[in-house]
């Protein structure tokens, strides 16, 4: 009796060992492949599947296959065994004392026997238990962003795919927030790419302070963000949306002995159960670059037609008047003169361009803007008008550049632009695109309107000049374009240096 139980024992341990195989060889056989789904292509920097995840996958299933066999055949010998004594139990000869003798060795074997398997069951259950932690560990780094902390895009698009599938079968909702943190090539260009690491790392620990706990903040790409809000519609959506923009306002990063302040562009939009992720993530997507072209540090949401501003009172119906041209919102307060690089940041960002462009051999050029009349703003209007009217101006010129130009403000109502790979007449139709994209007209505030011309100066560095001696040469086109204009104010001037 005491070997029968023995043996439905060890029995039992080897039921649940090849159970536990049998689950784990399902998790990494599936697993990575649930975590890649998706309807839309990944972009080359986070691949679905890395090579080297694969390879690990199947060497984790090489090894508990070994395993399982190694097992079974130690079970295969245990029963032997128990077959042996079982037949020889079976026709027990000799005296009743030799029949005792009999039964008490072949419990001996038996038990022998039960406690070698259940040794080798046991190494085996603590081989697949460690092998099952390091898979879960590989799973969790292979979706996890290393600078952040946070969760990658592959794990991004494994979520959203979840989230749409209990929206269709239980009708849970859920939300999708994005955004772009504002300028982050100028910041790297001007501060340094550590400056740059040190600001996303911070959203890395922003996010989750800022969420729920079910919610899932996520490291798109580069300086994108997204987070899946679990359970929550557009109009919790539109309230997380701009604690979030409000946060990173607030933040303050510290970086190379520096205070660095940065915003977001935001959007965000609501899952529907006809939806695929791919068509999630574009109306988030066209948010973000709304919220982008409204001058950023802003947040729009989509109500299933179009983009619309978020309020700090979310509604779903939100009606909308375009402004009229002359009545511009002032700009937003991300591009106060103040948060532009200074003076001293575009004089280090300059001599590093001229030395790109001598050592690669890309043209290079300058662009200088001029506020005419500015120094009589004060007088006329107020002390406080000036950094209105720089503010406007600089929003209004941000939005005109590429994303590799670099704005900065170089002296009260006078900006730097510079324009990596720019030549001459490329820089010629960048200047008159910056004039023009500041109405003549501009309200600042309710009872004050002001008339602001721009006097803009370009220069194409040449082979071997420095670059005190190209801002000079803009400098001094833009002055004389501002002096050429002075008797006609109604004509945005620009001049170029010879």
């Amino acid at each position: 009796m005491v070997g029968s139980q023995a043996t439905l024992d060890v029995y039992l341990g080897f039921v649940a060992f090849f159970s536990g195989v049998g689950l784990t060889l399902l998790y990494v056989r599936f697993a990575p492949k649930r975590a890649a789904a998706k309807d839309e292509p990944t972009p080359a920097d986070q691949p679905p599947l890395q090579a080297n995840d694969a390879s690990r996958a199947e060497m984790a299933i090489r090894q508990l296959h070994d395993m399982a066999l190694n097992v079974a055949s130690d079970v295969n010998a245990h029963k032997t065994i128990v077959g042996q004594i079982s037949s020889r139990l079976a026709k027990p000869e000799g005296t009743g004392a030799d029949q005792e003798r009999m039964i008490s060795e072949a419990v001996g074997e038996l038990l022998q026997a039960n406690s070698a398997l259940q040794a080798r069951l046991e190494i085996a259950e603590q081989r697949i238990q460690a092998q099952a932690q390091e898979i879960q560990l590989q799973q969790s780094v292979a979706q996890t962003d290393a600078l952040t902390g946070l969760a990658n895009r592959r794990a991004f698009d494994g979520v959203l795919q979840e989230s749409l599938e209990r929206l269709r079968q239980v009708a849970e909702p859920f939300s999708v927030v994005m955004f772009d943190v504002d300028f982050f090539k100028q910041l790297n260009d001007v501060h340094g790419h550590l400056a740059g690491d040190e600001v996303l790392r911070s959203l890395g620990k922003l996010l989750p302070a800022v969420l729920k706990s079910s919610d899932v903040a996520c490291r798109y790409g580069g300086e994108e963000f997204a987070i899946v809000l679990r359970g929550a519609n557009i109009l919790e959506a539109q309230a997380i949306g701009e604690r979030i923009r409000a946060a990173i306002e607030a933040l303050t990063v510290s970086a190379e002995g520096k205070s660095l302040k940065v915003t977001a562009s935001l959007g965000a939009a609501e899952g529907a159960a006809a939806d695929q992720a791919l068509t999630v993530v574009r109306r988030v997507d066209d948010c973000v670059y709304a919220s982008k072209r409204a001058g950023r540090n802003c947040f729009h949401w989509h109500n299933g037609a179009e983009c619309v501003l978020a309020t700090t009172q979310p509604s779903r119906v939100v009606t909308r008047r375009p402004p009229a041209a002359d009545a511009q919102p002032l700009a937003s307060p991300l591009l106060p003169a103040k948060m532009l690089p200074d003076r001293a940041m575009m004089t280090n960002l300059l001599q590093r361009a001229v030395a790109e462009s001598d050592r690669s051999g890309q043209p290079l050029a300058l662009l200088h803007v001029v506020i005419r009349q500015f120094e009589a703003l004060a007088g006329q209007h107020g002390s406080e008008v000036p950094e209105l009217a720089e503010a406007h101006v600089a929003q209004a010129v941000s939005q005109v550049l590429r994303e590799m130009d670099v704005v900065g403000h170089w002296s009260p109502g006078e900006f730097m632009i510079v324009l990596p790979r720019c030549t001459e007449p490329a820089a010629r139709i960048v200047a008159q695109r910056v004039a023009a994209s500041v109405p003549r007209s501009v309200r600042l505030s309710a009872d004050i309107r002001v008339t602001l011309d721009l006097a803009t100066g370009t220069a194409a560095k040449q082979f071997g000049e420095s670059a005190e001696h190209l801002h000079a040469r803009a400098a001094h086109a833009a002055a004389r374009a501002a002096d050429a204009s002075a008797a006609e104010p109604a004509a945005p001037a620009e001049a170029t240096s010879a």
